[in-house]
């Protein structure tokens, strides 16, 4: 390593002293702030350098005569210059104007940017994509199912990835680690995201490979980034077919700090009393959110942000029991849930940036079911889990050079669970819990090898006091640019992941662990993108229960994907399809053999397209999501033909209309959706009866479709020319 960092320094010690022209100045956005850590180089070269926490560049050229300089950042829309380069010195100042994050991998020439990193592979959303996406109902991981690499799956919440589980893909708010992502209910039903898409900036969404900086995850990442400060002052609401919010933005008259407060009401209820289900709900799903959200700059670069979040929920029903015929399953669910996340970076020097955080997590869960009868009741059972989760985390990033960056730093979790099971007929409790002190320790480095190659290596080392075994996850990842808009990627890494939570009261056992080998290639220009990407995943120590509770589990995923974005064909169409092949195989949990897991399908596909109509203020949305059929466990099958059963393909085809107008003084959105228009049938599995294997029930979704209405008033600020923008 040291010969290499030598050599770089010869280089560049090179490059400087027969440089012939320098170039400087500030670059500033429309407030006439600086802006830090842009891109400023020339176009079609490598000669660029990267803003200092005041805006101010500099960097030294061997190119003359006419040149185009370009300004780019993310989150800003690039920026270009006409400059004439000769013996004198060049002082030129740049001025970017903010932007949304575009929903496309991100290819940008300059030497400060990686093209081997998380962010030129991951899927960006910004908010407007998954408000705009037929079918999402603005739920952040409902948008991402349209992505190449995930499964459809209606009866369970999570991102299911490339043969992965749901508890496999790992989601993190500003780096810190979210424990309970999603909203509670009842079993056999999908639930949504607590976190509203209208907090983020950006979603990274990483199907494979991802960076060394964040672990736990056997198979894929979902980072979501916060807002920064708001525009201006501003207040919001919202009435749909399932509930109320309302939001109110504060930004300080020296617009360096803001405050943000909302609540957001959901009861079903009323909907569900028009549109027929197929549960019995003796009290409908209700769910209660609020959130506080404080950002402040304490310096020109600096930015502290809190975020706090409180929900509850609440559900009971009735279901025909298939053990007990002639009877009814009943089944209680409630939540409360309590998230709160404190964050901090800013430029120490200028070449060095600090992101820092600290996180605390608590979720209480209370289940009651019992069978009920006409004259008894058959079993009762109560159950009541409560977590706790304390995170702390620092990333360090230090500036060698424009072809060299460095990052390490570390992070520490203190986990607490517990359980009570009650007995309802004697009212003993029985309880029992676990306590586990995590850390993790990596570095990562960007390196430019040689032109137009460029890699990223880490390694990430962790520790479980509850385990009492420590993992040294290598990662690598290289990149090889074949021109200014395409490139050739591969990456390995291994990752490892302690058991879920229901396993970890056992004693003796390890980490879970998968292999990742990537090969992707992808195009990408500023109105069209196309991704390719072969895969192979190889498991290890996964949990298996029977006979006894161990790591003898393994399994293998391989397959390939593909997507392709189009935004130039036909005018204000934005369109993207994605397609995915998935051979996968599992021994774990009760699997008596090798078999395809149940939430694995073989083909997955998605259409999705946008139009917006200026002329009537109109946006339209259709999706159409294609599974083929999923395998379901069948009881009366032998041993050897495990799992193969398959359930019929999936067809989805959802729209949504969203008119922009304006409703006395609110600027107001006015959206219709549906999803399954054409009443597709549904069926995601079977239960069977434990007593008579010959009775069965179809998993299907609640209703055939599903319709939301709703008007979104702001006041203060003009959000339809920003959404607008955002469609177009």
């Amino acid at each position: 390593m040291k010969a290499l960092l030598l050599n770089i320094l010869f280089v560049l010690t090179s490059t400087i002293l027969y440089a012939q022209t320098t170039i400087q100045g500030y670059v500033k956005d429309k407030r006439n702030n600086p802006i830090v850590g842009a891109n400023v180089f020339i176009k079609d070269s490598y000669d660029g350098t990267t803003s200092r926490p005041d805006g101010f560049f500099t960097f030294t050229t061997r190119k003359t005569g006419e040149q185009t300089l370009v300004f780019h950042l993310m989150g800003f829309k690039d920026s270009e210059q006409k400059i004439t380069v000769g013996s004198e010195p060049i002082e030129v100042s740049g001025s970017m104007e903010e932007m949304f994050l575009e929903l496309a991998e991100a290819t940008v020439t300059s030497s400060r940017y990686f093209e081997a990193s998380d962010q030129n592979r991951a899927t960006v959303l910004k908010p407007i994509d998954i408000m705009t996406t037929g079918g999402s109902n603005s739920d952040i991981t409902s948008a991402l199912r349209t992505m190449p690499g995930t499964q459809q799956i209606g009866e369970q919440e999570g991102l299911f990835v490339r043969g992965g589980t749901g508890d496999e893909t790992k989601i993190f708010v500003d780096g810190m680690m979210v424990n309970n992502f999603y909203q509670r209910g009842t079993p056999g039903v999908a639930q949504r995201g607590r976190f509203s898409p209208d907090l983020f900036k950006g979603s990274h969404f990483s199907s494979g490979g991802y960076s060394a900086l964040y672990g736990q995850a056997l198979s894929s990442t979902l980072i979501l980034e916060t807002q920064d400060l708001p525009e201006q002052s501003t207040t919001e609401a919202s009435v749909t077919s399932v509930g109320v919010s309302a939001d109110l933005n504060l930004l300080a008259k020296n617009e360096k700090s803001s405050f943000t407060s909302s609540v957001n009401y959901m009861n079903l209820a009323p909907y569900y009393n028009v549109v027929k289900q197929s549960k019995d709900f003796v009290k409908m799903p209700e769910y209660l959110n609020g959130s506080v959200n404080f950002r402040t700059k304490t310096s020109k670069t600096g930015m502290l942000k809190f975020l706090g979040m409180y929900g509850t929920s609440a559900v009971s029903l009735n279901e025909n029991s298939l053990d007990y015929l002639g009877n009814k399953d009943f089944a209680d669910v409630d939540n409360s849930n309590i998230y709160t996340n404190l964050t901090y970076s800013d430029w120490l020097k200028d070449d060095l940036k600090i992101n820092t955080g600290l996180s605390a997590s608590t979720n209480t869960d209370k289940y009651y079911t019992e069978v009920r009868g006409d004259d008894q009741i058959h079993s009762k059972q109560g159950v009541k889990y409560g977590s706790q989760l304390y995170q702390a985390r620092t990333v360090l990033t230090k500036y060698f050079s424009n072809y060299f960056e460095l990052n390490f730093g570390g992070e520490v979790q203190h986990v607490a669970e517990n359980s009570t099971w009650r007995d309802v007929e004697s009212g003993s409790d029985s309880v029992a819990g676990f306590t586990d002190n995590f850390s993790s320790v990596f570095i990562e480095s960007n390196i430019e090898l040689v032109k137009n190659l460029k890699a990223r290596a880490g390694v990430r080392m962790e520790y479980s006091t509850l385990l009492q075994k420590m993992n040294i996850a290598p990662r690598l990842s290289l990149a090889y640019l074949l021109s200014e808009q395409e490139q050739f990627l591969v990456s390995y890494g291994q990752y490892y992941q302690k058991p879920n939570r229901e396993y970890l009261y056992y004693d003796g056992l390890d980490y879970g662990r998968s292999d990742h080998y990537i090969v992707s290639y992808q195009k990408r220009s500023s109105l069209r993108t196309i991704r390719t990407e072969i895969f192979y995943k190889k498991y290890h120590n996964l949990i298996e229960t029977v006979p006894s509770v161990t790591n003898g589990g393994y399994g293998y995923a391989k397959g390939f994907e593909l997507f392709w974005r189009d935004k130039k064909t036909i005018r204000n169409l934005d369109y993207w399809v994605s397609y995915s092949y998935l051979d996968t195989k599992r021994k774990f949990m009760d699997y008596p053999i090798l078999a395809q897991p149940t939430f694995a399908a073989n083909h997955t596909a998605s259409l999705v397209m946008k139009r917006y109509i200026p002329e009537l203020s109109l946006s339209t949305g259709l999706t159409y999501s294609y599974s083929s059929g999923r395998p379901y466990f069948n009881p009366n099958r032998p041993d050897s033909e495990f799992l193969s059963d398959k359930v019929q393909n999936y067809h989805n085809v959802s729209f949504l209309l969203a008119y922009l107008t304006k409703i006395r003084k609110a600027n107001a959105i006015v959206v219709l959706s549906m999803s399954n228009l054409l009443g597709s049938k549904q069926v995601f599995g079977y239960e069977y009866s434990n007593v008579d294997t010959g009775i069965r029930r179809e998993v299907t979704p609640l209703a055939p479709r599903f319709v939301m209405m709703g008007v979104f008033l702001t006041w203060g600020m003009d959000r339809r020319q920003q959404t607008i923008d955002g469609l177009l």
